[in-house]
């Protein structure tokens, strides 16, 4: 039986940053930097009847870009290290967002498309990476009918390698916004570098 008490610290840090202040609330506005984020998570043994003992530290680097009149991209990089794994259970590890639903209701730019629930993990150590590019116009939009909608595409690549599952790779397509509710994506995915298995899916976004 896992009984966890978990402390965490997270640090991160956006060069020249910029602060706009509204109704004498001062917020983030921009930066042409990115977002580095440092983070430690320390199972706490014996504390409160806690049984696990683990130390896991993370870094990561993301940024949202404007790179033309209607495109945007964003990426997410993270590394991370389980410095110690002396007893940690299924909860504590690290869990990468899969969904490998032909129908779901949520569509993320960190989340892969093929592969089942729980599939990518790890306990040890990993690397992610998610570049996601969002256009205005690209393919499909610029056929007549299409190209006078709200519909947007985008490009996403996924990346995953940790002890458990080397070097996943994954590549997809996406059309959203149909009539301001559905999205539609085209999923490849390698293991290795080998093709291994394509798919598609349908998001609902009811919020």
């Amino acid at each position: 039986r896992s009984i966890a008490v978990v402390g965490t610290l997270q640090l991160s840090f956006t060069p020249r940053q910029h602060y706009r202040i509204k109704h004498h609330v001062k917020y983030a506005a921009y930066s042409k930097f990115p977002t580095f984020t440092l983070w430690y998570e320390k199972g706490l043994k014996n504390l409160l009847g806690s049984n696990v003992d683990y130390d896991l530290l993370k870094l990561g680097v993301c940024q949202n870009l404007k790179t033309g009149f209607d495109n945007y991209l964003h990426y997410s990089l993270v590394a991370g290290q389980y410095l110690n794994n002396r007893k940690l259970f299924a909860p504590d590890y690290t869990f990468f967002n899969s969904n490998n639903q032909v129908v779901r209701f949520s569509n993320h730019l960190d989340q892969f498309g093929l592969p089942k629930y729980y599939q990518l993990f790890s306990n040890k150590h990993f690397f992610d990476g998610y570049i996601g590019f969002d256009f205005g116009k690209l393919l499909l939009k610029r056929l007549p009918l299409l190209n006078k909608t709200l519909i947007r595409e985008d490009l996403k690549i996924n990346y995953v390698t940790t002890e458990s599952v080397p070097n996943y790779l994954e590549m997809s397509y996406g059309l959203h916004n149909i009539f301001l509710l559905f999205d539609v994506d085209f999923y490849v995915g390698f293991q290795n570098w080998e093709h291994r298995q394509t798919g598609v899916s349908i998001s609902v976004n009811l919020h």
